[in-house]
């Protein structure tokens, strides 16, 4: 098995020395360190930097600052220092790294990482006032797809692109090992019960109508009495005394049977 995941750092050829850090020797200021499985990978940071989208400013701006003093940072700045198999190695070597020379917005270091690393930058978390910012930038005329729509061509190419995709076993294998690992995680596990419980959920508190999956329905005693209500739920609980579970009457909508004597089935919502 090749080596597909590695740890690069970038330096800064301004600033000539001898910078070491643990076991860690470089002839130029360290200011950025990353992990990434892609050949072209490490240099990506260059690219945004011309067209400034890039939400760590610092590293752009120290990017931008090198290159405009006449370096190019690929000639020799920016290299590997790890190659790794597995991704979780390199992700330790890249914390391990960040951790020995140290960040420059907690006063630790030169490096312009704004984590400890194992996430990427995708680990940083915007404030409020940056995702408001970042949402203005992007409103109206600001957007570049404003006032434009897809040809219908291009709708019929997209569509028919789809047509013949076909997921190959062994894709759906790797999706589904994914998900149940991700599942098993116990902290995942937590912090998803707790983002949707009580008053997180979207539904707290909503029955009937308000409740988005809710649908109308008619329901028949044993006796033969007839009720309408907003979902089964209400009238489950509208009517405790009944003694009627909502898995009886769900049963019987969904195969359109009686199920001990009762009968539900779901009708249009009034207009």
């Amino acid at each position: 098995m090749e080596n597909i995941f590695y740890v690069y750092i970038y330096l800064d050829p301004r600033k000539p020395g001898k910078y070491c850090y643990d076991d860690y020797c470089f002839l130029f200021e360290p200011f950025y360190v990353g992990v990434a499985s892609q050949k072209q990978r490490m240099y990506d940071h260059l690219r945004p930097c011309k067209q400034n989208k890039d939400p760590n400013k610092i590293k752009v701006n120290k990017i931008n600052k090198i290159i405009h003093s006449g370096y190019n940072l690929k000639n020799g700045y920016i290299f590997k220092i790890h190659d790794c198999k597995y991704r979780e190695i390199a992700i330790e070597h890249e914390i391990n790294m960040i951790k020995a020379i140290g960040r420059s917005d907690i006063n630790l270091g030169p490096l312009t990482n704004r984590t400890n690393g194992g996430d990427g930058g995708w680990g940083y978390i915007p404030s409020e006032a940056q995702k408001r910012n970042l949402s203005k930038m992007r409103m109206g005329d600001k957007n570049p797809f404003f006032g434009k729509h897809h040809s219908q061509e291009s709708i019929d190419i997209s569509v028919e692109s789809r047509k013949n995709y076909k997921t190959t076993d062994e894709t759906k294998k790797k999706l589904s090992d994914s998900i149940s690992k991700s599942w098993k995680d116990p902290k995942r596990m937590e912090n998803q019960i707790s983002a949707l419980s009580g008053p997180n959920n979207p539904m707290y508190g909503k029955l009937g109508k308000d409740h988005k999956s809710s649908k109308p329905c008619k329901i028949t005693s044993p006796y033969g009495e007839s009720f309408i209500a907003d979902s089964i739920t209400c009238f489950v609980r509208q009517h405790p005394h009944l003694n009627v579970s909502k898995w009886k009457l769900g049963k019987s909508a969904r195969k359109k049977i009686k199920v001990s004597g009762w009968s539900c089935e779901y009708i249009k919502p009034a207009t």
